[in-house]
């Protein structure tokens, strides 16, 4: 699956990739089957400047990529735990962010969970994430917070997405948020 982005010229240095924006190119989406040498070098070198999920290497986790050539460019997963689907570890390059890389990674999760069967999804965020959090309530995810209780700001909030829901479901299955 491709999407097209702005294009960036690739110039390596010694602390890693710049990038200066210029014209439109595909980058490609991918589901990671085989967690292999090549995948986890391309995880490791895309979480070097931050803090890096753990990587699960159980048949309850779905990992998804972007790629622009060899370069990840957007990594996410879709996690079982506890009896429930959870998006997890939603990250872009900030280089190759507002290109629609989250969305896409985002429809992808959501798409695998309709797949195995998932009536709702969970995704939690700081409240202050605004950029991720409008990326989520895009498909309709709604925010939880504690029965009788405020969410407050600056807290981690979770979020729901009934899937059960088939005009949701189309949405997700039918790439309208491209």
């Amino acid at each position: 699956l491709f999407l097209f982005a702005r294009s960036p010229d690739v110039l390596r240095n010694k602390n890693g990739y710049n990038f200066i924006m210029k014209e439109k190119i595909p980058v490609k989406f991918t589901r990671v089957k085989i967690l292999g040498a090549r995948w986890l070098k391309d995880f490791r070198d895309f979480y070097k400047d931050c803090l890096a999920p753990s990587i699960i290497k159980t048949s309850n986790v779905d990992y998804f990529a972007a790629y622009f050539g060899k370069i990840m460019v957007g990594h996410a997963a879709l996690v079982f735990e506890n009896n429930r689907y959870l998006l997890e570890g939603l990250r872009v390059r900030p280089e190759f962010r507002e290109m629609g890389i989250g969305t896409e990674l985002t429809r992808l999760r959501l798409a695998r969970a309709v797949e195995k069967g998932a009536k709702k999804v969970f995704y939690r965020a700081v409240d202050k994430n605004l950029v991720s959090i409008c990326c989520h309530m895009k498909f309709g995810f709604k925010k939880v917070c504690k029965r009788g209780e405020k969410c407050k700001i600056g807290e981690v909030v979770w979020y729901e997405l009934d899937l059960t829901d088939k005009k949701t479901v189309e949405k997700v299955l039918n790439l309208q948020f491209r």
